[in-house]
């Protein structure tokens, strides 16, 4: 058995598994991996080919009288040497498409070529493809600390996610139809709009929070035991860094908005924050993720006891954050729809 051919293959399936992770993460994991195998790939596959022309023949591989097997692997050779380069393509997914016949046709092949038995050459045998439908439906969700780690065995995980307490934060922009109506130009409408969601989806990422949705005004997202253990963090204290800095973001967002406003109504506009503390049941409907708990409603009841700029808890929640340095709890009292009442507390931080 020609050890050539069965390095080459063992450098191929190497650089499948790594670029199955690259490719799903859009490039943010393994990708000194990937670029370390795809050098020694294309410096393997190019010796080899001088001595053996069949391995880079198109017609023999199966790609077409029209295809150049030569390009992708000069594409694998720059960009493993260019890191400033996202992909050998100019997209990650056209990266995706040309490699996975490419390299499925070269292990059928190596194999031929060894005289082992393998499997017919329409067989989907990359790890890449495997994943994909998983990494897709998840990969808006996870915090990028926490995605590889997810994806090593994502049953298990969400499993855990929903074992695991959690804090939900639910937000609401105050007065934001006074913002449609009343901003000058809708392109500032919408510029500004889309700027709050992009800071406030990068604060759940610093914090490795969970961003669920976005709700037209608003914002809703947990903030996870187990998963902020994996990233060697506690998920209390993730979530009071993460209000900290989404007040203190959206006091000056709402503030510069006010220039392009025609009618500003009294007391201005703001975020409003509500929290709670509990299990959320995480499920995977149809390629759509699904969280229910009864402490979703009342971090939304929380959130709508809290006027213009202000944070409201629950009372578990308001517990595990009495003894904690640096915040200040006041009670309040609220009603639901049906005219129930509940004690919360407004939480605020002292100043440093």
């Amino acid at each position: 058995m020609d050890k050539r051919y069965v390095e080459l293959l063992t450098f191929i399936q190497g650089f499948e598994t790594y670029w199955a992770y690259y490719s799903q993460s859009d490039g943010r994991v393994y990708g000194e991996h990937c670029r370390y195998l795809g050098k020694q790939l294309a410096n393997r596959l190019r010796t080899l080919a001088r001595e053996d022309p069949k391995l880079l023949d198109a017609v023999r591989l199966g790609l077409g009288e029209k295809t150049d097997p030569h390009e992708p692997i000069a594409r694998l050779a720059q960009w493993s040497g260019n890191p400033e380069l996202k992909s050998p393509y100019d997209t990650i997914a056209h990266g995706r498409f040309i490699f996975f016949p490419f390299f499925t046709e070269l292990k059928f092949y190596i194999l031929k070529k060894l005289g082992c038995d393998g499997p017919e050459k329409d067989i989907l045998s990359s790890e890449e493809w495997h994943h994909m439908e998983n990494a897709l439906r998840w990969q808006p969700h996870l915090p990028n600390a926490n995605y590889l780690n997810a994806f090593k065995d994502l049953d298990h995980t969400i499993s855990r996610l929903s074992a695991s307490d959690s804090v939900i934060v639910y937000g609401d922009i105050r007065r934001s139809q006074d913002l449609m109506l009343y901003t000058v130009e809708g392109t500032t409408f919408a510029e500004r709009l889309l700027k709050f969601f992009t800071t406030v989806r990068s604060l759940f990422e610093k914090h490795l929070g969970i961003l669920d949705k976005f709700t037209g005004d608003g914002f809703l997202g947990y903030f996870n035991d187990y998963l902020s253990k994996s990233g060697m963090k506690d998920y209390i204290e993730s979530f009071l860094s993460f209000t900290q800095d989404c007040m203190s973001f959206a006091t000056v967002h709402f503030k510069e908005w006010e220039r392009y406003v025609r009618k500003i109504p009294e007391g201005g506009f703001m975020l409003a924050l509500g929290a709670d503390l509990g299990k959320i049941s995480f499920k995977d409907f149809d390629g759509h993720l699904i969280c229910t708990g009864d402490s979703l409603v009342w971090a939304e009841r929380m959130c709508s006891r809290a006027g213009t700029g202000e944070i409201v808890v629950n009372n578990l929640l308001a517990h595990r954050l009495s003894n904690r340095s640096g915040v200040r709890l006041e009670e309040t009292l609220g009603k639901t729809k049906t005219g129930e009442s509940f004690q919360a507390s407004f939480l605020k931080f002292e100043q440093k």
